[in-house]
């Protein structure tokens, strides 16, 4: 592997770095004709940061992957602070998937996607959190794609778009923390729904902490050779002893019952070390 990298930093309000790299190896089994080695990997990429005044920040980063001569990593991220208690956040990614020129997996590599994501954080009181996030996906054809294959695709339950999104809050206190979480999805594949309540609670001043957890959900994957809709509801309860400052003893136990099963009980105690060698 060779590789070099260019970087610009603390100099200024933007950071930029571009860098290079090549991998390649010698070919396993050569036939007659075969070439003695082969490149692996090979790319370029160009990252740069930029922040004004610790309230807009904006951060961005593109790859080219000589080997398949495609952009296969695009993204973009802005966040603009609003006073002290609000955060407005926007993203945007291309990724295409590759992989090293002698992987298998190059054999099942699929489209591209790009991703459209916004977001806004609250600090409502002290300790008191809220968010909401919501995204649009896109599914892109590979390079090549046949006009017959992309009717079919355009024809798929759902189309090329996936779309949804998630609120929340999160509050914190001295001795313990709760959060709450409502999220939803649909277009391609199906779509989902649920939400998720889950805490933990410290008692005598910290050796042992009671947490929980409540989660329920329902969905239906339309990719399934007889699609249905499809509910689950999972309960945890355990706790936390902290034996000493470096073992901690672990107790978990969690029920699910849904559609698929009405009851599936588990229970679990992990013992946990810290250790300096």
């Amino acid at each position: 592997m060779v590789g070099a990298a260019l970087a610009l930093d603390r100099a200024s309000p933007i950071d930029v770095r571009a860098a290079y790299r090549r991998t390649w190896s010698a070919t396993e089994d050569p036939r007659p004709g075969d070439p003695s080695s082969g490149v692996n990997h090979e790319t370029v990429a160009l990252t740069a940061d930029a922040r004004w005044r610790d309230r807009f920040f904006l951060a961005g980063g593109a790859r080219y992957n000589l080997l398949v001569a495609a952009w296969d990593d695009q993204q973009l991220a802005l966040r603009w602070r609003l006073g002290a208690r609000h955060l407005v956040s926007a993203e945007y990614s291309f990724l295409a998937p590759t992989f090293d020129g002698d992987s298998i997996w190059n054999v099942f590599a699929s489209g591209s996607t790009r991703d459209y994501r916004l977001g806004y954080d609250v600090e409502l009181c002290a300790g008191l959190r809220a968010h909401a996030r919501g995204f649009a996906r896109q599914f892109v054809d590979p390079s090549g794609t046949s006009a017959d294959a992309r009717a079919l695709a355009d024809a798929a339950p759902g189309g090329r778009w996936a779309y949804g999104g998630n609120a929340g809050a999160d509050v914190r206190g001295g001795r313990g923390r709760a959060r709450l979480e409502l999220y939803a999805d649909g277009g391609y594949g199906g779509w989902k729904a649920g939400g998720d309540l889950s805490g933990r609670w410290a008692l005598f001043a910290r050796p042992v902490e009671l947490e929980g957890r409540l989660t329920a959900y329902t969905w239906r994957a339309d990719g399934t050779p007889v699609p249905q809709t499809a509910s689950m509801v999972g309960a945890q309860a355990g706790a936390l002893y902290r034996m000493s400052r470096a073992i901690r003893a672990h107790f978990l136990a969690e029920d699910n019952l849904g559609t698929y099963y009405r009851v599936q009980l588990r229970a679990l105690v992990v013992l946990e070390v810290d250790v300096t060698l």
